[in-house]
C-alpha cells in the first residue's frame, strides 16, 4: 500500500499539471477582450524566469509557458536589449481594490510627474513628480489620497507627463 501511495505521489508532483489562466477585460463601452494563456509547472518550483507581454508580467519556474503565436520566455539580456520608448502602460489589475500597479517607461531622461484625479478633475495624489533615467519603471498606488486618506471606491484618471509625451489612462477602484 504504501508504495502505491509513493507512486501515485511521484506521478502527481513530477508530471506536469496543464493549467489556463483566462483574464477577461470590459471597457471603452462595453467591448470584450478575452486572451488565454496556458503554463506548465511542478509543484514548489522556484520563479526563475519572467515573461514580459504589453501589461502581463509573469514569473514561471521550469516549465515553458506556453503563448499562442508569440515568444514565451525572455532572458534578462534580451529583455534589456528591447528598445525602450517612452510609454505609460496600463495600470494593473484594474479595477483593483487595495493597490494597483503602474507601468511606465521613458526613452531618455526626463522630468515626469505621475498624478492622480478624480473624475471631477480634482487633484487627488502625486505619485511621482522628478527626473527619471532611462529605463522601465513600476510604481504602486495604494489607493489613498496626498493626506494618506482611503479614496473612495469609483472611476479615477491616472496622468502622466513628460517633456515631450502625455498620457492619461482611466484607473477603476473598487470596494
Amino acid at each position: 500500500m504504501n508504495k502505491f501511495i509513493t507512486f501515485f505521489a511521484f506521478f502527481i508532483i513530477a508530471f506536469p499539471q496543464p493549467y489556463t489562466c483566462e483574464w477577461q477585460v470590459i471597457a471603452n463601452g462595453g467591448s470584450k477582450t478575452i486572451n488565454s494563456y496556458q503554463s506548465l509547472s511542478t509543484l514548489g518550483q522556484l520563479a526563475i524566469g519572467k515573461m514580459i507581454n504589453h501589461n502581463l508580467f509573469a514569473f514561471s519556474g521550469f516549465w515553458l509557458p506556453i503563448f499562442p503565436g508569440q515568444p514565451s520566455i525572455k532572458e534578462d539580456e534580451e529583455i534589456k536589449n528591447l528598445p525602450i520608448i517612452t510609454k505609460l502602460y496600463q495600470p494593473f489589475p484594474n479595477p483593483f481594490f487595495s493597490s494597483a500597479i503602474i507601468t511606465y517607461s521613458l526613452e531618455k531622461e526626463e522630468d515626469i510627474k505621475i498624478l492622480i484625479y478624480s473624475l471631477n478633475g480634482s487633484l487627488v495624489r502625486i505619485l511621482f513628480n522628478g527626473k527619471e533615467k532611462r529605463g522601465r519603471y513600476l510604481i504602486k498606488w495604494d489607493g489613498k489620497d496626498n493626506k494618506g486618506k482611503n479614496v473612495n471606491k469609483g472611476i479615477y484618471f491616472l496622468r502622466f507627463i513628460t517633456n515631450n509625451y502625455q498620457e492619461t489612462k482611466k484607473i477603476i477602484k473598487g470596494d
